[in-house]
């Protein structure tokens, strides 16, 4: 039995996360501005699974960091591109339904769904390139930005908690 590289499992759980984000995106597009416990709970949901996809975008990134498979390389990269786009639409498609407030959700002093697309436009141009980046600073940046989202998470489970 022939063995599979840790990318190639990681790559394809990533493209089912984000099927599912494409759905969560349009779903969440559509919902009136009406909110019942169910919906915080559905959106509180999708924002652990956000914490989770950045996750394996890293650990995706880990691992392809010294790839010299050009081609392993130039479709991680433009996975976790599209997952930190995708990422980027949700937020604030999330955050009207949910107790989550972009306005107060910075790393590094910049807003976070700007970080996210400007790690994204950064990884899509690396993917293209014939030059070789290091990607520790943005591996620790996707770090940061998953420790800030889990620890707005849990406060908006505090806060959902308090009000039903």
């Amino acid at each position: 039995m022939e063995h599979v590289k840790p990318e190639f499992l990681l790559m394809a759980k990533l493209e089912e996360e984000l099927s599912s984000l494409r759905k969560a995106l349009f779903t969440f597009m559509s919902i009136p501005e009406n909110v019942s416990y169910d919906l915080l709970k559905k959106t509180l949901d999708v924002l652990k699974r956000l914490s989770k996809n950045l996750s394996l975008i890293v650990l995706i990134l880990e691992e392809v960091q010294f790839s010299k498979d050009k081609n392993v390389r130039e479709e991680a990269l433009i996975m976790s591109s599209e997952g930190l786009s995708l990422t980027s639409l949700l937020l604030p498609t999330l955050e009207r339904v949910s107790p989550i407030f972009l306005d107060t959700f910075s790393v590094h002093h910049e807003p976070v769904v700007e970080k996210l697309e400007a790690i994204a436009d950064f990884l899509e141009n690396v993917a293209f390139s014939s030059e070789e980046e290091s990607l520790e600073e943005v591996i620790q940046a996707i770090d940061d930005i998953i420790r800030a989202l889990d620890y707005h998470i849990s406060v908006g489970e505090r806060c959902v908690a308090k009000i039903l």
